[in-house]
């Protein structure tokens, strides 16, 4: 998630709003409003408020985990990418993904491509990269099934994280990678994310 703080702020209005609804709804005289406007309104409080809660909630997490990562807390390893090498990196992570049997790139990369580079911070249970914040833990329904560093000649390296979203009732299982650049000269920091996260895989 990009912008963490920004869409907890949203999902929070969502949620007072639709709650404000609800409670508007309740105390309106049955017999002066249409029924079936009610009902509506109703409705529509109520999806506001539950889908505010939900991501509100997911979005603090994702706040906090932004939060530890910067106080360096469970941090693995952090370096920066120079602005060449971050648009050599995007080049090759589209190749990457039109291949037929590519896992889609969870990583959310924005248009701009800053002057000054980016910055990727890995924890043990969060990942942060050019400000977009992606949860490894596994306790969030998540399996992490592969680590890998991938040198690739002339062009950037970089480390994958092959993911397994086991998915629920309503939602389909789904395979997903979380795929960032490695700076030159940081080889042994990536070596030991992958490590870290081989380690601890839990399926495949």
């Amino acid at each position: 998630m990009r912008n963490p703080r920004r869409w907890r702020n949203i999902a929070l209005t969502f949620l007072v709003a639709g709650a404000i609804t609800i409670a508007a709804v309740l105390r309106l005289p049955k017999d002066v409003v249409d029924e079936t406007l009610l009902v509506f309104c109703l409705l529509a409080g109520v999806m506001a408020t539950l889908f505010g809660a939900l991501v509100a909630l997911d979005a603090h997490m994702q706040v906090r985990s932004e939060a530890a990562l910067r106080a360096g807390k469970d941090v693995l390893a952090r370096w920066h990418i120079d602005s060449s090498a971050w648009r050599a990196f995007i080049a090759l992570n589209t190749e990457l993904n039109r291949a037929a049997d590519a896992r889609p790139n969870e990583l959310s990369i924005r248009a701009e491509i800053p002057a000054q580079g980016i910055e990727v911070i890995v924890g043990k249970s969060a990942a942060q990269i050019d400000g977009y914040v992606c949860r490894l833990s596994t306790r969030f329904a998540l399996e992490i099934t592969g680590a890998q560093l991938k040198e690739n000649g002339a062009g950037p390296s970089y480390v994958q994280l092959d993911l397994y979203h086991p998915g629920g009732k309503h939602v389909d299982a789904k395979r997903t990678c979380l795929r960032f650049p490695v700076a030159p000269g940081a080889q042994r920091d990536a070596e030991r994310i992958v490590a870290f996260f081989g380690g601890n895989q839990r399926g495949n």
